[in-house]
């Protein structure tokens, strides 16, 4: 098991959302942040939110496809829609448009896991891989 890349990927994948809001934020915001306080905050509370978010549910996700033997990329991405769709409940729930929710909850959550998934497990996935390219199951 390669444990640098897990920990790298742990790292790394919620900057990549955090990328991704911030060019939403310049693109559609007005007056664009001219304050570099304004957009260290920004930053700062975007990661706060991605670092929970990826331990509270992505960690116990990541769990449950190591358990089964799934890791392979759509299994990452159906989680990573799960996630979304939970960030979305919990900080949009009925007030804001399913439109919102896509873009600022689902998108993120879907380019976070396709980051942490390829620096994780898309090049050593052999290694980590308990199955080895067999389907675990519990059922005869």
């Amino acid at each position: 098991m390669n444990r640098s890349r897990i920990i790298a990927a742990f790292l790394v994948s919620p900057f990549a959302a955090i990328v991704y809001l911030l060019f939403l934020s310049l693109l559609f915001h007005e007056p664009l942040p001219t304050h570099v306080e304004e957009i260290v905050a920004t930053i700062a509370f975007l990661a706060l939110i991605a670092f929970v978010t990826e331990i509270v549910l992505g960690l116990p996700l990541l769990l449950l496809f190591w358990y089964f033997g799934l890791l392979k990329l759509p299994w990452f991405l159906a989680g990573g829609l799960l996630v979304g769709c939970a960030v979305f409940a919990f900080f949009g729930g009925p007030v804001y448009r399913l439109q919102w929710g896509l873009i600022y909850c689902v998108g993120p959550a879907l380019i976070s896991t396709v980051t942490f998934w390829f620096v994780g497990w898309a090049a050593d996935n052999k290694s980590l891989d308990r199955s080895h390219g067999k389907r675990l199951s519990h059922h005869p």
